[in-house]
């Protein structure tokens, strides 16, 4: 296997423009938040079978022809029919670019959990990683034998492909050399494996565009029951990362090397004719995924239009029209429709995507869900359909839908990580990211979400500090400081282990104002955080599905404010992961809420040479003592702590943090001057 030269945080795209020493960059993800959420669920709901006993069959079919699978369910995972024990593969809408139809299989470095399949690496080995075994996707027995039913018995002459597509990279972290991914086919006669087919991680830049793939079945081997095929890639182990994209895999009879993946039969005669989505459906808002339902001012916060893509992979034209529709979630009832006229679409591969505009962005006609809106009634659902042919086989993947939620806070992305950006460290700290938002009318800033990519080195990044600042505008820019909380630490839930694996939450954290922020109409905030120290870096999650780029900022030098460069870049498209909370309740979501109560602790003498006392009004049970890279240096646990010995201090300046037996803490600086 490959040894890789550059792995995880060292892959990076430079902006040209920026001249600093430190740069923005982005970073593969450590872990699969929507993986982990749904092990969260399926724990909670394998409690409540077994509480009512009941078990669920694993027994696996044998299939017929045709074996045929595009991906466009909802997942996280492949369908366990075709696909058994192949629950490392993530089954998404989000990760690859034009995808065939609507969905895609993944295979990634992450395990069925989320986790990466080795969680021990770290910053001081990412240059040395070797490419090992990864994700498999394995199908189901299928009969080659014959097709049962018809008596019709197979062999190499009924010409038998097994066609699909891939992808490289996707959005995000391309399989570089040595990140092979591979087919191989089991022979029911020799119970063995054999690879047919392998594709090489890329040198340079990888091809974004899909490719096609078609491979006879000649081994008179393979004709027996019991056939089987499956799909396994290799990878650093470490992370979300060196991607492989599959969709449209399709195992028949009467085929030929020339088929685009569809019977070359009259459209009247065609078993798999499929017209698909390529995409989900976005928000209907113009300028953010969710809003404060208080700030919601119906059409003006409206899109002009819907837009969407659209693909035939027919061998002929067929005529389409589309529809979309909006309905209360609350009764059900719609409350408003529209038909978008039909036409008549070439396949794919002779006219690319669907053109016709009325079709595929029809007007909304300054339509506005009935405001204002009540927090009782805060959502509505937005449904876009076509209509197709009747020998369109897959009619799931002709309808997307969008649930618009109206909550407490401003979002510009999905909920899903695609990458992580955070600033290259290389200088003395004071990095500073933000996103800008605009109030409609007046509000109160009560706290801020935020997505927290733990990259690697988290037990570092667990005792890193920064300010969670709101800045006034400055001509376009963040400008002077309205609010700051200083001394904030990233806290990630208590590690614990899965199957050997160590877990670590991935998920939005709120973090509580100390002092709420009144911000009156009208107003431009931007609402980020500064990373005072330079070492370990802070990454924050980059969904790369909603481009809102223009309203995300970084600062690397502590003077100079720079909007993300995706008008240069398309790998900087994308939304930082950054929520501000508003109103008089913060109780409406089920989020991980951490309160930043001061333990009111005073250290004396200060500075200190070798010893330190502490006291607080309550019992301090808890004390971390870090340099100012985060590295802990000493830790003292005890019923109740009052002193702290300092003589393996050596001078310098240090952060005292605090934890009381209230679990509240807070943090104080400490000189040592010997």
């Amino acid at each position: 296997m490959m040894i890789k030269k550059i792995k995880l945080l060292l892959f990076f795209v430079i902006v040209s423009f920026a001249l600093q020493a430190q740069k923005p960059m982005l970073h593969p993800l450590r872990s699969n938040a929507t993986l982990i959420e749904y092990h969260k669920n399926k724990a909670k709901q394998n409690h409540v079978n077994q509480a009512n006993n009941r078990t669920q069959s694993t027994a696996t079919p044998t299939l017929t022809l045709p074996f045929y699978d595009e991906f466009s369910y909802a997942g996280p995972f492949p369908d366990s029919i075709k696909w058994p024990n192949s629950q490392s593969i993530f089954v998404n809408q989000t990760k690859a670019i034009a995808p065939p139809t609507l969905g895609v299989a993944t295979f990634d470095g992450l395990n069925k959990f989320g986790y990466p399949y080795n969680s021990t690496i770290a910053s001081n080995n990412l240059n040395t990683l070797t490419s090992v075994a990864s994700d498999t996707m394995n199908s189901a027995p299928i009969r080659l034998d014959s097709i049962p039913f018809f008596g019709i018995g197979l062999s190499p002459v009924d010409s038998i492909y097994l066609s699909f597509y891939f992808e490289g990279m996707g959005y995000w972290e391309k399989p570089e050399s040595g990140d092979d991914i591979f087919l191989d086919f089991y022979s029911p006669l020799d119970t063995t494996w054999t690879q047919v087919w392998t594709q090489s991680g890329y040198t340079y830049a990888p091809d974004s565009t899909w490719h096609l793939v078609m491979i006879p079945i000649l081994d008179t081997s393979y004709f027996h029951n019991g056939f089987k095929f499956r799909f396994r890639n290799l990878s650093g182990a470490c992370g979300d990362v060196d991607h492989w994209h599959i969709d449209e895999v399709y195992l028949n009879n009467h085929r030929n090397s020339g088929d685009t993946m569809f019977s070359t039969a009259p459209l009247s005669a065609q078993v798999f004719g499929d017209v698909s989505f390529v995409y989900d459906l976005q928000s209907p808002l113009k300028n953010y995924s969710q809003m404060p339902f208080n700030q919601y001012a119906g059409a003006a916060d409206m899109k002009d239009s819907i837009g969407v893509s659209l693909r035939s992979n027919f061998t002929g034209t067929v005529s389409i029209g589309s529809s979309h529709l909006f309905y209360n979630n609350s009764t059900g009832s719609v409350i408003n429709s529209s038909t978008n006229g039909s036409n008549n679409l070439p396949p794919y591969n002779v006219s690319g995507y669907c053109a016709d505009h009325a079709i595929m962005h029809p007007s909304l006609n300054g339509f506005a869900y009935p405001h204002p809106l009540l927090a009782t009634d805060s959502s509505f659902t937005m449904k876009f359909f076509i209509t197709h042919p009747a020998v369109d086989t897959f009619p799931r993947n002709d309808t997307i839908t969008f649930h618009q939620k109206f909550s407490n806070y401003y979002a510009y992305d999905d909920g899903s990580a695609e990458a992580g950006f955070g600033i290259d460290p290389g200088g003395a700290g004071n990095y500073k990211t933000a996103a800008s938002f605009t109030l409609n009318v007046a509000d109160t800033l009560r706290a801020m979400d935020i997505f927290f990519e733990p990259v690697i080195d988290v037990d570092l990044l667990k005792n890193v500090p920064f300010n969670i600042i709101v800045w006034a505008d400055n001509a376009g820019v963040p400008g002077n400081v309205i609010y700051t909380d200083t001394m904030r630490y990233i806290y990630f839930p208590v590690d614990s282990a899965i199957n050997g694996n160590i877990k670590r939450e991935n998920s939005f954290l709120r973090y509580q104002f100390r002092n709420a922020v009144p911000l009156p109409t009208g107003s431009i905030f931007y609402l980020g955080i500064n990373q005072i120290y330079d070492s370990p870096e802070i990454t924050i999650g980059f969904d790369r599905n909603y481009d809102f780029h223009h309203s995300m900022f970084y600062n690397a030098d502590g003077t100079n404010w720079y909007v993300f460069p995706g008008d240069l870049d398309p790998d900087y498209q994308g939304s930082l992961m950054i929520h501000p909370v508003f109103g008089d309740s913060l109780q409406t979501l089920a989020i991980n809420k951490f309160k930043n109560t001061a333990t009111n602790i005073s250290l004396y003498p200060n500075p200190a040479a070798d010893c330190v006392f502490i006291q607080s009004s309550d019992v301090i049970s808890n004390v971390v003592i870090t340099d100012l890279l985060g590295n802990i240096v000493l830790q003292q646990t005890d019923d109740s702590i009052k002193k702290i010995n300092t003589l393996s201090l050596q001078s310098g300046v240090y952060l005292v943090k605090a934890l009381t037996n209230k679990g509240f803490t807070d943090t104080q600086k400490l000189i040592i001057a010997k």
